[in-house]
């Protein structure tokens, strides 16, 4: 009798299995990668709110339009510059203002600062006007404009009282959304800081 020696069983055959040094290696190198991303997603998280603010804004501006149009009667949005409050009014058929109600820009996250700032200056120039803003936002005070609270008064035919231009400016980022309402058309538009 012939006996065969070999064996049929294979050697064992190794994984290709990662060691805990390389997977803590690759951990590392994502959280290095994390950190360094965080600071410019918070500030694009910011602007979005802001952006989304400024829509919100620009929608009741817009209604306040439509409610000028449909009723015959004036109506406006009042905001306070270098503050965060604004009203909304129109003008009963007896001529006598009746308020609507009052609010404030907001924020739930508390992550921006915000603030109206007017850029409605006759003579002045508008890129004069930005870099003012700029300047005093941060301060909601120095040269940006204080005071006197601005109406954008709508007439029946949709037509506003003067062009206005009102920024949302968040004095944390130095950035915020220009808002423009034309005059002749009542035309709303809005942009985001340079």
């Amino acid at each position: 009798m012939h006996c065969d020696i070999r064996s049929t069983e294979r050697p064992p055959v190794r994984r290709g299995a990662y060691s805990l040094l390389e997977l803590l290696l690759v951990l590392v190198v994502i959280l290095i990668v994390a950190m360094l991303s965080f600071p410019s997603l918070r500030a694009a998280m910011a602007q979005y709110r802001i952006e989304q603010i400024a829509s919100r804004w620009s929608s009741v501006v817009r209604e306040m339009r439509l409610r000028a149009m449909e009723t015959g009667l004036p109506h406006a949005v009042t905001y306070a510059p270098n503050t965060v409050h604004y009203s909304i009014w129109s003008v009963g058929p007896d001529g006598v203002r009746l308020e609507q109600g009052r609010f404030r820009l907001s924020d739930s996250s508390g992550d921006v600062e915000l603030a109206f700032l007017s850029c409605n200056d006759s003579g002045v120039d508008r890129r004069s006007k930005l870099e003012e803003i700029q300047n005093g936002a941060s301060r909601f005070g120095g040269s940006a404009r204080h005071g006197s609270d601005r109406s954008i008064v709508f007439r029946a035919d949709g037509t506003a009282s003067e062009d206005h231009c009102v920024w949302i400016w968040d004095s944390n980022l130095s950035r915020g959304v220009r808002i423009d309402i034309q005059a002749l058309t009542g035309t709303i538009s809005s942009h985001n800081s340079p």
